[in-house]
């Protein structure tokens, strides 16, 4: 991620696949990682990806979006974890997302659009409110829908 952040101009945008972990990290370099593409306003997305997507392992991953001109004022967040149809790859069993699934993503990311349950866009204040996590469950609204 040093390598990333460091090789981008000053307009430079870029991405990364990090562990799911990363985004709450709570100490050690991942925290202060965390803390500076939050204070500095690099990051200014996320999507948390349904696992099996990119490798044969099961390691549940988001990819993290950065802009080094530092001009963004919200952060969106999305969680595409439920998505995708599953398939296999000989032994392994992998994940893909769909067309309509993909267009949804942009779609949300592009537009910062928030959609319960899926996508959000929250400040930097708000994400360092949150103890720095990038973890977008801890952003949606919990909705209690009462059947008697």
């Amino acid at each position: 991620m040093q390598h990333v952040l460091n090789s981008l101009n000053k307009k430079g945008k870029g991405a990364i696949v990090v562990p799911i972990g990363f985004l709450t990290a709570k100490s050690g370099v991942a925290k202060n990682v965390l803390t500076h593409i939050v204070d500095e306003h690099i990051v200014y997305g996320v999507i948390s990806m349904p696992s099996n997507v990119f490798a044969n392992t099961g390691t549940n991953v988001s990819v993290l979006f950065f802009d080094n001109s530092r001009k963004a004022e919200k952060v969106v967040l999305i969680d595409a974890s439920k998505m995708g149809e599953e398939y296999k790859d000989g032994n392994n069993q992998k994940r893909r997302l769909r067309d309509f699934e993909i267009e949804q993503i942009v779609s949300a990311f592009q537009n910062k659009e928030a959609v319960d349950d899926f996508s959000v866009a929250v400040t930097y204040d708000e994400i360092k409110a949150k103890k720095y996590s990038l973890a977008v469950g801890q952003y949606f609204d919990v909705k209690i829908d009462w059947h008697f």
